[in-house]
């Protein structure tokens, strides 16, 4: 008889009538090293060999809810360290209008780094928190200043590295504002200030008999080292190539790609000390041309999930359908394609020259499912599974090469809002997980937590 898999754990916040719409998992010395976080009993503190707390190893899991709450769960006993009641996140975050009983501030993504919160709402404001003194204490939540988006799309912000994010913005191209252009502004969290924007540059804006594909639904941003053309180590300084994956609510992905003269982080200090200095010193603004697009679906694509390391990437739309897909250089003449201004195979005699990245996409790795609804998906660090989350409550496991189906686990009774898998190797005091683990939120009121296929 087959076993039914279970979950190491289940966090159920009886506390709150709300559930959890955005997670984070991290450890204490990300949120920031001067905290302390542990229980008040010395025996669920490991110590090092001098003695030493490791607190700042302790693994924890943020959570964002649909009314505006905040708390912080320790992995190690899976107590719930501090919770922020929607009226004290309001009262840090100073929004314009206070929170009436039954009114929704739903948390939609945040992002934990080096002692710095970002939340995102689902009026499309971003606040930057910072954690100060012990979580135990509301003031140890200070508010620096709240970015708002303006008229943004649904798509969530990205942490592209520590202390960058990146967010997309309409701006007017003009002062009647009547034609719009997307735009990337990349923020710096440490000094509170925005450094750098790239505006997209789409084949749509280039032929006028081709219209866009619509709301951008989700985004993913990775950077990529410009070997020297000269071939010499010295001759020429580093170059790096920013890549933006942008899923919209057509079912087409787009990849963009912008070439910068030196690596982005040294452009990040560069351009954050002028704004330092003089906030009205002007950003600079970069393109990122359009280098190829997929139709990996016929309706609105919900959520994407791409891993780097092995450069394939997952979308799932609400037609039932998950597709896999890989961005690879043109030398990949195996995998079919669709570039700008080729053909379906995209096969040509200068193809081997051209180094930049394209979507592509295998027809025999789209999956379809019976019931509709997938609203999330996330992919393991190891690059070797992935999972979603939807309506209908279940969890589903597939191989991101093969796309094979692993497991379909029915425990939630509702809607799964949210997967996340850990950086790695947790430990807690029910369970030691060889590998990663795998969290899903569901409307149920409930995070269940799982170690599955780690021993593979």
């Amino acid at each position: 008889m087959t076993t039914i898999p279970k979950p190491v754990f289940v966090i159920a916040d009886v506390h709150s009538g709300s559930y959890t719409t955005a997670m984070e998992v991290t450890t204490a010395g990300q949120i920031s090293a001067s905290i302390s976080i542990s229980s008040s009993s010395s025996t669920d503190v490991d110590k090092t060999e001098d003695g030493n707390n490791d607190e700042n190893d302790e693994p924890v899991l943020l959570c964002g809810t649909n009314d505006g709450s905040l708390s912080l769960w320790s992995l190690r006993t899976y107590r719930c360290l501090h919770r922020f009641s929607p009226e004290e996140l309001a009262t840090l975050l100073e929004l314009s209008q206070p929170i009436q009983p039954g009114d929704p501030v739903r948390i939609t993504s945040l992002h934990a780094r080096a002692g710095r919160l970002l939340l995102q709402l689902k009026s499309n404001e971003l606040f930057l928190l910072d954690f100060r003194s012990s979580l135990r204490h509301p003031d140890s939540l200070l508010s620096e200043r709240p970015w708002t988006t303006f008229s943004t799309t649904f798509a969530q912000f990205f942490p592209l590295f520590e202390h960058c994010y990146a967010f997309l913005a309409e701006e007017p191209l003009n002062r009647s504002g009547a034609s719009k252009a997307d735009v990337i502004q990349l923020v710096n969290s440490k000094r509170c200030l925005p450094f750098c924007r790239v505006k997209l540059v789409s084949k749509a804006e280039k032929d006028e008999e081709e219209k866009g594909h619509g709301i951008v639904m989700a985004l993913h941003l990775f950077t990529k080292d410009i070997a020297s053309s000269s071939g010499a180590e010295d001759d020429e300084p580093a170059r790096q190539a920013l890549y933006l994956l942008l899923a919209y609510e057509d079912g087409f992905i787009e990849l963009y790609r912008a070439t910068f003269k030196e690596h982005l982080q040294t452009l990040f200090e560069k351009a954050s000390a002028t704004r330092q200095k003089s906030l009205s010193a002007q950003q600079p603004v970069f393109e990122a041309v359009q280098t190829s697009e997929l139709q990996s679906h016929a309706e609105m694509v919900t959520c994407i999930a791409f891993h780097e390391g092995t450069s394939r990437g997952v979308a799932c739309s609400v037609d039932n359908e998950i597709a896999i897909w890989e961005v690879r250089t043109a030398e990949d003449s195996s995998w079919r394609r669709r570039r700008l201004g080729e053909g379906e195979e995209g096969a040509g005699g200068d193809e081997k020259k051209d180094k930049k990245l394209g979507l592509v996409e295998r027809r025999s790795r789209r999956i379809r499912l019976t019931n509709a609804g997938i609203l999330c998906a996330a992919i393991r660090p190891d690059g070797r599974i992935f999972a979603t989350g939807g309506k209908d409550g279940r969890l589903r496991l597939f191989g991101l090469r093969t796309g094979k189906p692993l497991a379909v686990l029915a425990y939630h009774a509702n809607t799964i809002e949210a997967v996340r898998f850990s950086g790695g190797s947790l430990s807690s005091s029910n369970h030691n997980s060889k590998g990663s683990l795998l969290f899903a939120a569901s409307r149920d009121k409930s995070i269940s937590v799982w170690s599955l296929y780690n021993d593979d």
